[in-house]
């Protein structure tokens, strides 16, 4: 009776390992009227998002958050994107995370993110890559329109403040 006992919690035990693995590696889908299903699809580090100070206008502590979307390559669909906006000072001063997916077409067969300063003035984020790329993004109705290198384009929904 024991060793039955056992083994069936062997099999639970397995079953519930490859339950969790599946669900960790399954893409939950953004909803939004553009379709974009770009959740979970390009990687993160840990990271904790400081709450604006009071001090901090307005037209700044509105891009602090999670924005998720997808850069356009007006063919086949695009990258995935994520940028989490971790602090905003009343400077316009801006730490970021800037995280992209995989999309062959664009040669990217990895994910990979990055952390960056950046500063907002006027409405807009801007901040350069490693590689040398301007990256801006400008908050229009509660979502960011974003340009990467003034030729791709993307838009950008908050997930998360």
């Amino acid at each position: 009776m024991y060793k039955l006992k056992m083994s069936v919690l062997k099999v639970a035990a397995s079953l519930f390992t490859i339950f969790i693995f599946l669900a960790g590696s399954t893409n939950v889908a953004l909803a939004g009227s553009d379709g974009n299903d770009c959740l979970g699809e390009s990687p993160l580090p840990k990271y904790k998002i400081k709450a604006p100070a009071s001090n901090v206008p307005k037209e700044v502590a509105n891009f602090s958050g999670v924005w998720i979307g997808m850069w356009e390559d007006g063919i086949r669909g695009g990258l995935c994107h994520t940028l989490v906006v971790t602090r905003v000072k009343a400077n316009g001063r801006a730490k970021v995370i800037y995280s992209t997916g995989v999309y062959p077409p664009w040669n990217l067969r990895r994910g990979s993110y990055g952390r960056f300063s950046g500063k907002i003035k006027e409405d807009e984020l801007s901040f350069k890559l490693r590689n040398g790329i301007l990256v801006t993004y400008r908050l229009v109705d509660n979502e960011l329109e974003g340009t990467y290198g003034g030729r791709t384009y993307g838009s950008f929904k908050r997930i998360k403040n």
